[in-house]
């Protein structure tokens, strides 16, 4: 916990990195109350018309349809290629001073004047690059993920149809895939998270310098990420719910939707601020690292 308290700490020095974060968030907290996907998730189950383990058979059947027809697989791919660019390119100009201060902050700089817009214009390329490369392997790992869970999902679906002969496969089968898929999200976390930092702290080889730091702690930290990601998809399960059934909600209506709102935008910004931070501050305990001196936890 000493490193969550470092990032605290950092936070505190440099409140522009929860108001940066905080901008941002309630940014996306506004198109996201206007984001029906949610809503039709949360409900899918409610209203009968399928269940988890059949949006993720109906998003692969969606996925073959275009890779098998040509000339959609050619538009799919274009329009892919410049979400890739516009996306990086938006990530390079909104992080590339942010995590800047991010940096400064953890290494305990004194406060620069402009510091934000001179993190720009130094690492605007190498977090646009660096951006590039990691959308894309995280979208590659998620279609290779969907995949990979398609036997435990046809074996799942049909113990669940009745077939109880087929209880101890789909439970062997679930566990196989489940431990599959943990240990893809530690390694993909730990060294995906370990790249941006290192494009600030590092003048070349910033993907080797990430790898190689991250190698040092690596499952402490993948077990702290998960430990982030449970409590973020927890979070947002609860807040989700509460927007859904806020439809509902009769005369108070308008308040239900507005504290959901409210309670989406400040977790996201509390949330993202500290995760960013904490990833700033261990890379700088990595980069230093000496087992019998530094105490992690």
């Amino acid at each position: 916990m000493k490193v969550i308290g470092k990032a605290v700490q950092s936070i505190v020095r440099r409140p522009f990195i929860l108001v940066y974060f905080g901008l941002i968030a309630l940014i996306y907290s506004i198109i996201d109350s206007r984001n029906p996907i949610t809503a039709i998730l949360m409900g899918f189950n409610r209203l009968g018309k399928g269940d988890f383990l059949e949006m993720i058979i109906y998003s692969i059947q969606i996925l073959l349809n275009i890779m098998l027809n040509p000339q959609t697989a050619i538009k799919a791919l274009i329009g892919f290629i410049l979400l890739l660019l516009v996306g990086s390119f938006i990530i390079g100009l909104i992080f590339s001073g942010y995590f800047y201060v991010v940096n400064n902050a953890v290494s305990k700089k004194e406060k620069q004047k402009g510091e934000f817009f001179q993190g720009i214009r130094r690492y605007f390329l190498r977090i646009t690059f660096v951006s590039l490369r990691a959308v894309l392997i995280s979208i590659i790992i998620l279609i290779v993920t969907l995949v990979a869970t398609v036997p435990a999902v046809i074996i799942t679906k049909s113990w669940l149809s009745g077939r109880q002969e087929l209880t101890m496969v789909a439970a062997f089968v679930d566990v196989v895939t489940l431990g599959i898929i943990f240990l893809i999200f530690m390694f993909f976390s730990t060294y995906i998270s370990f790249w941006f930092p290192a494009s600030i702290n590092s003048s070349k080889r910033w993907f080797f310098t990430g790898k190689e730091n991250a190698d040092k702690l690596f499952w402490k930290i993948s077990f702290r990420y998960v430990m982030f990601f449970a409590v973020f998809m927890a979070c947002h399960f609860i807040l989700a719910k509460i927007n859904v059934n806020s439809a509902e909600a009769g005369s108070i209506l308008d308040l239900k939707k507005f504290a959901g709102f409210m309670a989406n935008w400040v977790f996201n910004t509390v949330f993202f601020s500290l995760f960013i931070t904490y990833i700033f501050s261990v890379y700088k305990i990595a980069e230093s690292y000496v087992p019998e001196d530094v105490d992690y936890e």
